[in-house]
């Protein structure tokens, strides 16, 4: 029987000083001047982007909570999630998607499955300006984004004609502009914003048509 690779220490350690910008693991939440709520929400996202699954109550977020106390929280953190398709699923450097539980991406992202049905578009998603991390969920499921270096992201994957709801939330220092787009060689949907006093900004549920 192969071992479940749980997300880990150091992955873990990776997740809570991209979300606190820090890495004096006794400090607390208040010593670091962070909102309980929206750095819960940022972990919880970032465990999430990585393909790992964790309930958002089991992640420790209060005013004397360390983060050494989110790291040992999240470190047990199992592969998947109900809402998060496995990262074999979608290969954002060759834009090609496996066979294995093909099936079960179709269902939210729109991709048909391998019934002979033909593949209508390619939707390709690209952030810039992000110095932290980035998440993308396309119509209800968590789409691992590539980091391409440079506070850049990508993600690529073919999906059948429709209306779909995404969202990108990205992570960065306060202030940093940024912009992402998201297209299908048709149809084009361009954002910009800048970064909020706690180092993260979203597009919010926003629709697109592939074609």
């Amino acid at each position: 029987m192969c071992p479940i690779e749980i997300l880990g220490e150091l992955a873990a350690r990776a997740v809570v000083s991209s979300c606190a910008q820090s890495e004096v693991w006794t400090a607390t939440l208040s010593h670091l001047l962070l909102d309980p709520d929206q750095f819960r929400q940022r972990v919880y996202d970032n465990v999430r982007s990585r393909a790992y699954r964790i309930l958002f109550e089991d992640i420790p977020a209060s005013p004397d909570t360390s983060l050494a106390d989110v790291v040992a929280a999240i470190q047990l953190a199992l592969p998947g999630d109900p809402h998060t398709p496995d990262p074999t699923l979608i290969n954002v450097q060759s834009n090609s998607i496996s066979t294995g539980r093909k099936h079960e991406l179709s269902a939210a992202t729109g991709i048909p499955n391998s019934k002979g049905v033909a593949l209508m578009a390619q939707v390709t998603i690209s952030i810039a300006g992000v110095s932290h991390d980035a998440s993308l969920t396309w119509n209800g499921t968590m789409i691992p984004l590539a980091s391409t270096g440079g506070g850049n992201f990508a993600a690529a994957f073919q999906s059948s004609a429709g209306k779909f709801i995404y969202s990108i939330v990205v992570f960065g220092s306060p202030n940093d502009p940024w912009t992402a787009k998201v297209t299908d060689g048709t149809n084009t949907n361009n954002h910009a914003g800048v970064m909020s006093p706690g180092g993260y900004d979203t597009t919010g549920d926003t629709q697109f048509q592939v074609t």
